[in-house]
């Protein structure tokens, strides 16, 4: 983006994106080795929200090949902080009370291999 049209701004907020990104990340994996039950990283999410939302509008002295470029970092910059909020949300849950709780409830269900021996042998051919 930066090739395209020096100095448009686009590439510097592509950019704020991913070092957020990587904080976020980082905070993830921090609070799994620490098995804290805080949600790590949210602090960052609206952040992430409002540099996608930077993108939205092409500027009008953008040209088509840079609003282009801008719609489609867009779309995956949303689809990424989407990603990062549902990591925070099961980060929350990876707690070793969490997770046994997760390990009892799935106890009692037949799971997958529960599944496959109830069906028809000819379903399985």
């Amino acid at each position: 983006m930066e090739w395209e049209i020096p100095g448009s701004g686009t590439a510097g907020i592509v950019q704020r994106f991913f070092e957020v990104g990587a904080r976020v990340l980082e905070a993830i994996g921090s609070a799994l080795l620490a098995a804290q039950a805080a949600q790590p990283g949210v602090e960052y999410l609206e952040e992430l929200e409002t540099l996608a939302e930077a993108l939205r509008d092409p500027s009008p002295a953008d040209s088509p090949v840079l609003a282009t470029l801008q719609t489609d970092a867009r779309l995956q910059m949303d689809a990424l902080a989407g990603q990062l909020r549902a990591a925070i949300g099961r980060a929350v849950h990876a707690t070793p009370t969490d997770v046994a709780a997760f390990d009892r409830r799935e106890s009692g269900s037949p799971g997958v291999s529960g599944w496959v021996e109830r069906w028809p042998r000819c379903a399985r051919t």
